[in-house]
């Protein structure tokens, strides 16, 4: 299901392109939607009052698939999935980690990855994106700022327009000034 749930999530995006095109212009803005998955146990009921009843699915699984949506706003990529997510797709050199967030209402931090929603010509540029981010985000984890940013800058120039490297980039610049027993690489995020 996994594996499903991020090729329909692909699909959503690129349908999305033509939509943007016709429409951008007349809204005044770009269309765009963020897409969270995450894997696991969920139920499905009803939540709400007697006069104002929904039915859907219910639980932890489903609240921070929820969570990652808006997280996608944060960090500008299309589609998030968790670690639960990753360890069961097909091709996991589609993903990317990008951090650990400890999303609104929730009490533990959990990996996140972006899943690539291109394909094709782009794969060596995509496999030297991912490889180095994760090893800049390694180095931003353990301190060690200076070489993380040295790595992240080299990252805009294959490509300027890595939205996860110019975020962590400003992460680390927050982060230079910071002692060890105040740093917190977690990404908090303080709202739905």
């Amino acid at each position: 299901h996994a594996q499903k749930a991020c090729d329909a999530a692909v699909d959503m995006i690129q349908q999305l392109t033509p939509l943007d095109e016709k429409w951008s212009a007349a809204c005044g803005f770009p269309l765009r939607i963020g897409i969270g998955i995450n894997t696991g146990n969920a139920r499905v009921g009803n939540a709400g009052s007697r006069r104002r009843m929904k039915y859907g699915p219910l639980g932890h699984t489903v609240n921070l698939a929820s969570r990652l949506e808006g997280v996608t706003k944060t960090i500008a990529v299309p589609i998030l999935v968790t670690e639960a997510t990753r360890s069961q797709l097909v091709d996991q050199q589609r993903t990317r980690r990008l951090c650990r967030v400890l999303a609104f209402g929730m009490e533990s931090p959990v990996p996140i990855y972006e899943y690539r929603v291109r394909d094709g010509n782009a794969d060596s540029k995509w496999e030297q994106l991912r490889i180095e981010y994760e090893r800049a985000f390694a180095r931003y984890e353990q301190m060690e700022f200076a070489a993380a940013k040295e790595i992240a800058e080299t990252l805009l120039t294959v490509d300027a327009s890595d939205e996860p490297t110019k975020f962590l980039i400003e992460r680390i610049e927050k982060a230079e000034s910071a002692t060890p027993e105040s740093f917190d690489p977690i990404l908090h995020m303080t709202s739905k």
